[in-house]
């Protein structure tokens, strides 16, 4: 409907079906958004909308962002922001600042992230919008503990959640026990990260969100990774894989691609965990995503350890360990102590 309307003459038709359409398109749906979105940004042209053309700029960024193209996704993100400063319009400016943030953590850039992030917080703070508020709190959040700072993350996550749920916003509730699981994990707490995942499935499965549902089973992959399941994580990995290739979310496709190659190694199985990481190597490669080449080069130099080919080993490590260096990410500490036992040089000790 959205494309015949843009068709035969009922622009205004085509940007409203795209803006009812968001939710349904934002859960997995990439290809589709970039034909209706498309359709929706030319029609809000004819129309001479400033407002509607930045809505479809954002929900086209988003769509080529989720589909491994940060470059193009941040010229629209950034014309989409543009837009909205000319019309003084404090939810689309912070919509695109979010998303600014997206992009720029994809390749690797957190303080920017996190700078586009505090941007968005105030700007909807001052429109007192709590659902945006909401929003970029959990979004810090995420970012923190994707940078390693932990406590921070907790506490931003924490108070995502409690404004998600005191404005009755699902999505956002969704997506702040997901972030908590993750952080939970990786700070150790592994009941309460269990209890959070079991909550946001269940949302997601709910609202027959994709994306979020693979989002969660990774999580959950990487929960029973730490806790020794190895046969539980790589189902989970497994089916979140299946989803996020169902989606064409590749980005997120190369954190379970290295999850299942982790899982896969404890459970004595280096060949396959071989596989698994030169996969997400080969695609966060070509998609521009320096963390997941810096997980991947690190598992590759773990199975090629256990595989008894030191060199190969050790030229991962020292590819991971300049990659975490320049992200400025703690896992640099790590790779250093695995260098550092094998030949206490220079370059084990940065």
């Amino acid at each position: 409907m959205a494309v015949h309307t843009a068709m035969h003459g009922w622009p205004r038709q085509t940007t409203r079906l795209a803006l009812t359409l968001t939710r349904h398109l934002s859960s997995g749906h990439h290809a589709d958004a970039l034909v209706i979105y498309g359709h929706a940004y030319r029609a809000a042209l004819l129309n001479q909308e400033p407002g509607e053309q930045s809505e479809a700029l954002r929900a086209l960024g988003v769509a080529h962002l989720l589909q491994g193209h940060p470059a193009t996704a941040v010229d629209h993100f950034e014309r989409s922001l543009v837009l909205a400063r000319q019309i003084a319009d404090p939810v689309a400016q912070g919509r695109a600042l979010i998303n600014l943030s997206m992009a720029a953590k994809q390749v690797g850039r957190y303080q920017a992230s996190v700078d586009y992030l505090e941007q968005a917080l105030v700007t909807y703070q001052e429109a007192s919008d709590k659902h945006g508020v909401a929003t970029s709190l959990n979004s810090l959040g995420v970012t923190m503990q994707q940078s390693g700072r932990y406590p921070e993350a907790i506490d931003y996550l924490g108070r995502g959640l409690a404004l998600a749920r005191e404005i009755d916003h699902q999505t956002v509730v969704a997506y702040s026990l997901n972030g908590l699981g993750e952080t939970e994990v990786r700070s150790g707490r592994y009941e309460q990260a269990a209890v959070h995942f079991a909550e946001a499935l269940e949302l997601y499965r709910h609202f027959g969100n994709r994306t979020g549902e693979a989002n969660v089973l990774d999580g959950l992959g990487t929960l029973h990774t730490r806790r020794g399941e190895f046969d539980r994580a790589i189902e989970c990995y497994q089916q979140a894989l299946t989803l996020f290739r169902e989606v064409g979310d590749r980005h997120v496709e190369t954190w379970v691609l290295n999850g299942l190659g982790e899982a896969t190694l404890a459970a004595g199985h280096p060949a396959r965990a071989l596989e698994h990481h030169t996969t997400a190597l080969t695609v966060a490669t070509e998609i521009g995503v320096r963390s997941q080449q810096a997980n991947a080069h690190a598992g590759l130099g773990h199975t090629r350890a256990a595989l008894g080919d030191r060199d190969e080993a050790r030229s991962h490590y020292e590819q991971a360990l300049t990659l975490y260096t320049d992200l400025g990410l703690p896992e640099a500490d790590q790779i250093r102590v695995h260098l550092s036992a094998w030949s206490g040089d220079s370059i084990a000790t940065g």
